[in-house]
């Protein structure tokens, strides 16, 4: 059961111990069996509110592996803030470095009437969030992560240069993804403090290991959950 959906590594061994604390040591039938598992993995899930739920002011950060949807979900985040909620964005990118990344949320932030930020700095960055002054600022990073300690993403940690608004930074991480590859890839961003996760393409796999393996290693709630790419309803 655990192989068939995708759990491996430390967690699993920790989910088999679970399920035979939740059986009681006793000899189960199917059924039982399942809901000792559904237990067993819920003890592992941490989740928080959707970050859309609140009217405060806020800053709503992408942060993650190269191809794993940042820029779709801070578009289908954005989209759904102004239509659902009737609050205005700005969109700030720090991906300067691929090809193309700029004129995709370019695309995205023109579609939406909303203003667009390239960045290349953290000082830049600090300087744009505080220029911004919509509800909802979305910002998106180019996915090669802190590669120095000065490096744009690591200005999303500086928790006093956002003063006023409600921080959200998410670690995005695909539904498939192996225990051992989600721990190297939160070890990797942790330098960008993030505190929450984005589980990305459930659509994509009938293993979603990933819902339980990041939240696992690195302890952040799951508050986002994608599953397409439509845009903005293949978001949860």
């Amino acid at each position: 059961m655990l192989a068939d959906s995708g759990f491996d590594g430390a967690l699993a061994r920790e989910i088999t111990h679970n399920v035979r604390k939740h059986s009681g040591g006793g000899r189960l039938n199917e059924m039982q069996l399942l809901d000792c598992y559904r237990d067993a993995l819920a003890d592992r899930i941490r989740i928080r509110p959707w970050p859309l739920a609140t009217d405060e002011r806020q800053l709503i950060a992408m942060v993650g592996p190269p191809g794993v949807g940042k820029t779709t979900t801070a578009a289908k985040l954005a989209a759904h803030a102004i239509s659902k909620e009737n609050k205005t964005v700005t969109f700030i990118s720090c991906d300067t470095f691929r090809v193309g990344a700029v004129e995709q949320i370019k695309r995205f932030a023109k579609l939406l009437d909303s203003r667009l930020m390239v960045v290349k700095t953290r000082e830049d960055l600090h300087k744009a969030v505080k220029k911004a002054t919509t509800d909802l600022v979305v910002v998106d990073t180019s996915g090669r992560g802190p590669t120095t300690t000065d490096s744009v993403e690591t200005g999303l940690a500086d928790l006093d240069a956002f003063e006023g608004l409600a921080r959200n930074v998410m670690l995005c991480l695909p539904a498939s993804i192996r225990y051992r590859d989600s721990t190297t890839i939160a070890e990797k961003y942790s330098a960008c403090a993030p505190n929450t996760i984005a589980v990305t393409k459930l659509d994509l796999t009938t293993a979603p290991g990933g819902l339980v393996h990041g939240t696992s290693y690195t302890e952040l709630p799951v508050s986002t959950l994608c599953m397409g790419q439509r845009v903005p309803e293949d978001i949860a």
